[in-house]
């Protein structure tokens, strides 16, 4: 809710609906998790250290719908779960 990075007070964590228009099965990039190699998708050069991501689309009491760049399904992750999720945090164009 906090985030201040670079200067921009205004970060905040996309829409599932948002998240899943960076899923582009026809890129492809690595990461190494528990000595495992995973591949997963997504436009542009962002990196992945894993790969559900939070969204900030509630999916019932508790709960937030996630992505997973492996292969675009959705999920829903108990907000107070402690998991392998993580944060793409955005900020609205133009601003």
């Amino acid at each position: 809710q906090n985030l201040k990075l670079d200067r921009y007070p205004d970060w905040r964590l996309p829409a599932i609906s948002e998240l899943s228009t960076i899923f582009d099965p026809s890129k492809s990039d690595t990461l190494v998790s528990g000595g495992n190699t995973y591949e997963y998708h997504i436009k542009g050069d962002i990196k992945l250290s894993g790969w559900w991501t939070w969204s900030a689309t509630p999916d019932g009491s508790r709960k937030a719908q996630v992505l997973a760049f492996l292969s675009g399904n959705r999920d829903s992750g108990l907000l107070f779960a402690v998991l392998n999720l993580r944060a793409l945090c955005v900020r609205t164009a133009g601003k």
